[in-house]
């Protein structure tokens, strides 16, 4: 529902993904509870210590990864991101 921009009672899925506030090309912005990917229509739930839900419409790929990274871990985090982005653009 949500890599399609599903819809709930509206426009849910363009509201939530869409940034409060202005948009940062290299750290991206934030809607409702989704991490928006700067220079790009994908966005990524990120859980606590590891979880992601990495979603790009343009490429139609949605990751999701579960693990654990000790808390305050921001590099690993940084580099999970880095790395999807890579996966949503490859093409066998």
């Amino acid at each position: 529902m949500v890599l399609d921009n599903g819809v709930a009672n509206g426009c849910w899925i363009a509201a939530s993904t869409r940034p409060s506030s202005e948009e940062d090309n290299e750290r991206g912005g934030y809607g409702l509870q989704w991490r928006t990917m700067g220079g790009s229509e994908a966005f990524a739930a990120i859980g606590l210590q590891g979880q992601y839900i990495y979603i790009d419409p343009d490429t139609e790929t949605m990751v999701v990864k579960l693990s654990y990274f000790p808390p305050g871990d921001f590099v690993a985090g940084d580099e999970t991101l880095v790395f999807m982005g890579a996966v949503s653009k490859w093409s066998p």
